[in-house]
């Protein structure tokens, strides 16, 4: 992971990079689980995929910009790029539907997957950020989430949301 601010440059502009790696379970039969385990996973790469998607058996990449216009106000762009680490017809003992493949993220969002694909999919997140005061922070994300080839083309709908937020600092 990598950021850089332009310091001292009118709009302040800031870059990142990321990547990151989430091992999958290849055998779930051996009783040893060597998948990532979520419980100590801290990092939101982008939104929608983060509710979706199972952080284990993945790899991601984010390239991510922002810019201040005025003072009290910050516009971001996050995009990022998602693929299985593993096909998912390499893994053993993985419960499969009657098409052989699943992936999901344990809280019954299953998807029917092509098992020869690895490409999960893209998502652009785009955030509008207003510092009220020092203590109080109003945010809006807007984000979309297209699928790649690796699910099935039954499960290929964009997915999209918007959020509201308030942070309030004590």
């Amino acid at each position: 992971m990598a950021d850089y601010t332009f310091a001292k440059v009118k709009y302040t502009p800031a870059l990142g990079v990321s990547y990151t790696y989430l091992s999958g379970d290849k055998d779930t039969n051996d009783n040893k689980d060597k998948a990532w385990d979520r419980m100590f996973y801290d990092q939101a790469l982008n939104n929608i995929a983060y509710a979706i998607l199972p952080f284990s058996n993945l790899e991601v990449v984010n390239l991510k910009g922002s810019i201040k216009p005025v003072e009290d106000i910050t516009l971001g762009l996050n995009w990022g790029y998602y693929r299985l680490a593993h096909k998912v017809s390499t893994l053993t003992g993985v419960n499969l539907d009657t098409n052989g493949n699943t992936y999901g993220n344990g809280t019954g969002n299953n998807y029917t997957m092509d098992n020869t694909k690895k490409m999960l999919g893209n998502e652009v997140d785009l955030t509008a950020t207003y510092d009220y005061t020092e203590d109080v922070q109003l945010g809006l994300t807007a984000g979309i989430f297209t699928p790649g080839k690796a699910f099935a083309a039954s499960n290929r709908d964009s997915a999209t949301q918007l959020i509201g937020s308030m942070k309030v600092t004590f």
